[in-house]
């Protein structure tokens, strides 16, 4: 958990998704988990695997890895990909 100068949280990191590193800021993204290079939401890498995209189609059209692509499916599916 991250706090801010006004001590509040400011950024929790999501454990069931390592190795990739997802973040949940509630002043950014509408308080949605993303990775937190690229930004990408982790429900919309996850929706794009269960309406049958190819998971490195799904890679290069969020700029995350392949690895963060197999992460939102194992953790929000409960699949691999």
């Amino acid at each position: 958990v991250g706090f801010g100068a006004d001590n509040l949280p400011n950024l929790l990191t999501l454990k069931p998704f390592e190795p990739s590193k997802v973040v949940i800021n509630p002043y950014r993204w509408s308080g949605q988990p993303v990775f937190e290079g690229s930004g990408a939401k982790v429900a919309n890498v996850a929706a794009m695997l269960k309406a049958g995209e190819y998971p490195a189609i799904v890679a290069e059209e969020h700029g995350v890895g392949i690895d963060d692509v197999r992460s939102a499916a194992r953790v929000l599916l409960g699949t691999a990909a």
